[in-house]
């Protein structure tokens, strides 16, 4: 005879404890990513992202996609944007176009930004600012044959003058550069000089400097002399500074510029 057949019991606390473990367990675990990796991370793109916007105009699209952009040329930035660019063996001339300059008197300021690249304080007063913007109309007058005026499309191979914190952006000879950034008037932009992985070049060259606003009248002069020597290594010619229009060829012999008219 066979044995009576018992029904599993419906109620079985260690299986629904387990089961309620394991439900839990995974929850936690969750929980857990969420409070401090998934949130936190979120956190950190708002305020980059909002960092991003608040630059100002100029460079980059103040877009998504823009933002994206900027986050992966992070990855080829400099290590140290104070570094002076390297010498090269075929540059020609090998020294650069300043003697000196003197030391700024000021710390350097923040900066911030890839594109757009931007100082963040230090910013002059509005009428030095104008003062700076008058100098360089000057100077372009006084080089009609050589300059022009306009809006800078990618801030790269030409002088540009920003509007949000009154720096420029110019290329200079490495030696002019090594010494702008010793002296603490300026720094190499983040991408100077580096690799793109997909691009399979450059985008700026070694000697893209980032040059910081004047805070007075007398640090404009300071500047002058910097365009003037950005001018001379990208145009190979010395800017006049005064009324002349005539554009000079320099080489240099016993610390001193040999001027032939061009």
């Amino acid at each position: 005879m066979a044995a009576p057949a018992y029904d599993e019991p419906l109620f079985q606390p260690w299986r629904t404890l387990s089961a309620l473990f394991t439900f839990t367990f995974g929850q936690i675990i969750c929980s857990t990513l969420v409070i401090f990796v998934v949130l936190p991370l979120c956190r950190l793109v708002h305020r980059d992202y909002a960092t991003f916007i608040a630059l100002g105009p100029g460079g980059t699209p103040k877009t998504p996609f823009g933002y994206l952009r900027i986050s992966y040329l992070r990855l080829f930035t400099l290590k140290d944007p104070l570094s002076p660019p390297p010498p090269t063996a075929t540059q020609r001339p090998a020294q650069g176009f300043l003697l000196q300059l003197p030391k700024r008197p000021q710390r350097r300021p923040s900066v911030a930004g890839i594109a757009p690249h931007r100082q963040t304080n230090q910013k002059p007063p509005q009428d030095v600012y104008h003062l700076l913007r008058i100098a360089l109309y000057s100077l372009v007058r006084a080089n009609a044959r050589l300059l022009r005026t306009g809006n800078s499309c990618f801030e790269k191979h030409g002088l540009a003058l920003s509007k949000q914190d009154s720096s420029m952006h110019l290329t200079l000879h490495p030696e002019d550069a090594a010494l702008v950034i010793s002296q603490g008037w300026g720094e190499r932009h983040p991408l100077a000089g580096c690799p793109i992985l997909g691009i399979g070049r450059r985008l700026l060259p070694e000697g893209f400097v980032m040059v910081y606003a004047p805070q007075d009248e007398k640090q404009i002069e300071v500047l002058h002399d910097i365009v003037r020597a950005a001018g001379w290594w990208v145009g190979g010619v010395a800017l006049a500074s005064e009324s002349s229009a005539d554009g000079v060829v320099l080489t240099r012999s016993a610390n001193q510029y040999q001027c032939t008219v061009g």
